[in-house]
């Protein structure tokens, strides 16, 4: 009875994070008044680096992309408006695995990529609003510091050589 609880809890366990993350990126952007932590993007990127692309891990990844396309209608009123952005992080991330063998780095250069870019194109080009240069390094090292705790918590799966149920 303990063990099939268990295995439940591992497979439930990615799904359970992704709806905290949800409740800290919205909680953190109703405290902060600015969309500065996404843990749910780092959640996504590190997801997307150290998991094999099974059917129940591409149904995670599509939630991960729907909750992230809800996170932009609440924070910009446009609901997946960094859609397209986060679809080409899918084919990069896995360019960037297989040339890196160091996963964290891989990681961390989707990451300040999407952060640059999602401040350049989103929010500069597309919503007009003034590229601050301060915001967006305060923003890359608020969600580097995330995703290196995730990744120091081994939320991301599998790292290395090690495997997990996830």
């Amino acid at each position: 009875m303990i063990i099939s609880i268990t295995r439940l809890f591992l497979h439930l366990q990615p799904y359970i994070f992704l709806l905290l993350f949800f409740c800290i990126d919205l909680s953190a952007f109703i405290i902060l008044q600015q969309y500065t932590v996404q843990s749910l993007l780092c959640f996504f990127i590190l997801k997307t680096l150290t998991t094999q692309h099974t059917f129940s891990n591409n149904i995670l990844l599509v939630l991960c992309l729907i909750f992230l396309s809800l996170e932009s209608q609440l924070v910009y009123s446009f609901f997946g408006l960094g859609l397209l952005l986060w679809i080409i992080l899918i084919p990069l991330g896995n360019t960037l695995a297989s040339l890196s063998q160091i996963t964290i780095v891989s990681a961390l250069g989707m990451l300040i990529f999407t952060l640059i870019m999602h401040a350049f194109f989103i929010q500069y080009m597309l919503l007009g609003a003034p590229f601050c240069l301060i915001f967006t390094n305060c923003n890359i090292s608020v969600n580097l510091i995330m995703i290196l705790i995730l990744w120091s918590l081994k939320i991301g799966g599998r790292q290395g050589n090690r495997s997990y149920i996830v």
